[in-house]
């Protein structure tokens, strides 16, 4: 999708965290531009910073370099300089996130930025990516906080049983579980979901105060919670640290999945392989 539509936030539940800032755009008749998303950023609660101390700044998107410094998240992490593109979708879902989860995008990006200093005297042209940054991306583009006061909801997506967590526990998981896209390409899926649409899933156990909470409020706490996660050398190392998360499984994020048999659906809802040192 690449044309415009000021109420996408309306176009599903999983947009329900960017709402606190994106609902500015709902009266637009065209992209917002650079100067737009700066606005954004210089108009959040507090200021957004990287772990680096350096303010948020939106830079217009510039070719790949071979100079360390002038890569992208070393630019982000050393001087805050986020590069964007205007009239595109991901790069307006990244700095929506960034004002909606800023500790977080900035432990994600002090981690990618730590992992590639070994490679900092190599040219960008011929270096391979870390399995560390690979898996941090994964988190960054495909990311779902998700968030419960009970702990079986935990281990239940890490067994991926599906069923038994959203159809016959839906009620609890209605009451006790707050799910939140965190990962900028999934809300750019979530402009035209399909089955099939996945994330990554970082858990952050809150207490039963936090579901009477704002939303403002729910998301401050995630955002501090799951930043300490990212923050962690020995966590998110590895895809096989963190569980798949098929969204359309949220109950009332489709239509479709107020109906049992949605959760049959096997191709979409996989088993967890039953073979030793299996990944989840």
């Amino acid at each position: 999708m690449d044309d415009w539509d000021a109420a996408f936030l309306k176009r599903s539940p999983m947009f329900e965290p960017l709402s606190l800032y994106a609902q500015q755009f709902e009266h637009r008749l065209d992209w917002p531009d650079l100067a737009d998303y700066q606005r954004i950023i210089d108009a959040a609660k507090n200021s957004i910073l990287t772990a680096n101390g350096a303010a948020l700044n939106v830079v217009p998107q510039a070719p790949k370099s071979n100079v360390f410094n002038q890569r992208y998240e070393p630019r982000i992490y050393l001087r805050g300089e986020l590069q964007a593109r205007c009239r595109d979708w991901h790069d307006l879902f990244n700095v929506l996130v960034w004002v909606t989860f800023p500790h977080s995008k900035a432990a994600l990006n002090q981690r990618h930025y730590q992992a590639a200093l070994p490679r900092s005297t190599i040219p960008h042209r011929t270096q391979n990516r870390s399995r560390i940054e690979d898996t941090l991306t994964l988190l960054d583009e495909g990311g779902v906080i998700v968030a419960s006061s009970d702990e079986k909801f935990f281990q239940m997506l890490r067994d991926r049983q599906w069923k038994d967590l959203f159809w016959h526990h839906r009620a609890e998981v209605l009451e006790k579980m707050n799910v939140f896209l965190f990962g900028h390409a999934l809300y750019q899926k979530a402009l035209e979901p399909y089955v099939g649409v996945s994330g990554k899933a970082i858990c952050v156990l809150v207490d039963e105060v936090f579901f009477s909470c704002t939303l403002e409020q729910k998301l401050a706490t995630v955002d501090v919670k799951a930043s300490a996660l990212l923050r962690d050398q020995h966590s998110f190392n590895s895809p096989s640290d963190f569980p798949a998360f098929p969204l359309l499984g949220m109950p009332g994020w489709t239509e479709d999945n107020r109906f049992e048999q949605f959760y049959d659906n096997t191709h979409y809802f996989r088993a967890k392989p039953n073979f030793a040192n299996s990944v989840v």
